[in-house]
């Protein structure tokens, strides 16, 4: 390697214009570097040595200069890289909703790596499975496009072992029957998202393109994924707690504060659109005798298990509450009182066929309840009338021994 500028070799005078060819590197420091060729007419040794001289003192110049450009170059470049993570964070951070975050974050991603198509999946603790949740680019289904257990297939590994996995030359690959399909992929990607050291999800990007992502722009969706992770934690934790702002955490269904909201919103369509709206009233009877002797504990399963009963009692469009303590709260939309009663009654028939813990101790020997229902607008005006016309009916079935289900008619339970 050519470490100076130096006089490499003369030319014969008489054969050649030039007599003189100056080779000169431009970088020393660098094992592959650009070099000038300087070919010149020098008259004798003197003058060359001079002519070298001051082409040394060009060619550094010119290196020095060469240098600065490469620099401002690289300082433009991730100054631009800089300008881009900040526009996505500031982009990711715009969003609540996963799915709309999640097709920001694949849009984006996939765009600035270049890839033909993407998959984003994420952790789900209860199944501990790998959800896929999106994808783009896709015309057809590889098997990688499922859900995945932790040690399960390529994108399973990467994400147990919270690796970046790189797969060039699919074909080649033990793990190429994963993204046979119609489309050819020659090329996978796999980056698990983590958080805190807490696995978030995966993302897989696969392209056709036989040529890897470069170290830089690998380094670069790096930071992004990392950046989508916390904004995936964040809307997630948003969502759960709107969802908890909604239900009752022991039994499923909605809480008293949603009872009222929908109570009003239902209570006016069917005003406008003249249709029934039913409220069913149910209680638990004899309840804190039940605490009293099984302990609260084990009420609170007893909860837990009425508000199951309920839910797979009633019809999709119909609603469940908890309203408070023992009590519950349906409302059935488009419903007549009559048929609200035949849904009263099997509900009521399922939970007396349970056969509870410590059942026997209850007055009437088993774990029942009593239900009242009032419907609009044949029993009530507005959503209070209709609220207390069904706790009438409630109290009048307990009042005749509970364990049973009374319509209020006529301003008077029947």
């Amino acid at each position: 390697m050519i470490s100076k500028p130096e006089l490499l070799f003369e030319l014969p005078p008489k054969s050649v214009t030039y007599n003189y060819a100056f080779i000169l590197p431009l970088n020393s420091h660098r094992e592959h570097s650009e070099i000038i060729i300087i070919l010149a007419s020098i008259a004798n040794q003197h003058d060359a040595d001079a002519y070298l001289q001051a082409l040394n003192a060009f060619t550094e110049f010119i290196a020095v200069s060469i240098t600065n450009l490469r620099l401002l170059d690289k300082i433009a470049e991730s100054a631009q890289e800089t300008v881009t993570l900040n526009n996505i964070s500031l982009t990711l951070n715009t969003f609540l909703n996963l799915n709309d975050l999640l097709e920001s974050f694949l849009e984006v991603t996939n765009d600035f790596v270049e890839t033909d198509a993407a998959a984003v999946y994420l952790w789900n603790e209860k199944s501990e499975k790998l959800i896929l949740k999106l994808t783009t680019g896709f015309t057809s289904a590889p098997r990688i496009l499922r859900d995945v257990s932790l040690n399960e297939g390529v994108t399973g590994w990467a994400a147990q072992n919270h690796q970046v996995l790189e797969i060039p030359n699919l074909n080649e690959s033990p793990y190429g029957d994963e993204c046979k399909s119609p489309q050819t992929f020659n090329y996978l990607l796999i980056i698990p998202i983590i958080s805190r050291n807490k696995l978030i999800g995966v993302v897989n990007y696969l392209s056709s393109s036989i040529d890897k992502i470069s170290d830089g722009n690998i380094a670069s969706l790096l930071s992004m994924v990392n950046t989508a992770a916390v904004n995936i934690e964040n809307v997630e934790l948003y969502e759960k707690t709107k969802i908890l702002a909604r239900y009752d955490s022991l039994t499923g269904l909605l809480n008293y504060r949603e009872f009222q909201r929908i109570l009003n919103k239902e209570v006016k369509r069917a005003k406008r659109y003249g249709h029934s709206l039913t409220m069913i009233m149910l209680d638990i009877d004899y309840f804190k005798n039940y605490n009293d002797y099984n302990g609260h504990p084990q009420g609170d399963k007893v909860l837990k298990k009425i508000g199951k009963v309920i839910l797979n009692s009633i019809r999709q469009l119909d609603i469940g509450f908890r309203y408070g303590g023992e009590e519950f709260a349906l409302l059935l939309l488009e419903t007549e009182a009559d048929a609200a009663f035949k849904i009263a009654e099997r509900l009521r028939r399922n939970l007396a066929g349970i056969g509870f813990i410590g059942q026997e101790k209850q007055p009437n020997g088993n774990l029942t309840i009593s239900l009242g229902i009032a419907s609009f607008p044949a029993d009530a005006g507005n959503k209070d009338e209709l609220t207390d016309r069904a706790d009438q009916a409630l109290y009048h079935a307990k009042h005749l021994g509970r364990n049973q289900t009374r319509l209020y008619k006529n301003n008077e339970a029947a």
